[in-house]
């Protein structure tokens, strides 16, 4: 990922923190953190400026923080990879969900729905 700005940079960095931590056990709040960063990551612009996906540079990030717990627990990386990912997917989609202009406005309640 070559084009980030810092704060980017920095909020990937805490990620791959949070994922060597993961790998020791030693993440009590993993999901609560990572909620947040995420968001943040997609409120940057993340999806479009990145150039490689969030998994594969957390991935290459991790494996050259923490190489010899990365070697070893290869299977668990991917898996918390995919899962950051996953999330930063399903928040990206989200966020770019615009209302259906095509729905009609319904009653509120039945009483509202028979007045009329």
């Amino acid at each position: 990922m070559n084009n980030l700005n810092e704060h980017d940079e920095t909020l990937i960095q805490e990620l791959a923190d949070i994922c060597c931590a993961s790998l020791t056990g030693q993440e009590p709040d993993f999901d609560g953190r990572t909620e947040k960063i995420l968001k943040s990551l997609v409120m940057g612009g993340l999806a479009r400026k990145a150039d490689v996906t969030l998994q594969s540079e957390l991935k290459r990030r991790v494996q050259d923080q923490c190489s010899d717990i990365a070697l070893h627990r290869s299977s668990e990386l991917n898996s918390i990879t995919k899962l950051m990912q996953d999330k930063f997917d399903k928040i990206s989609t989200w966020e770019s969900r615009n209302p259906d202009e095509k729905t009609e406005a319904k009653a509120a309640n039945l009483s509202s729905a028979h007045d009329s």
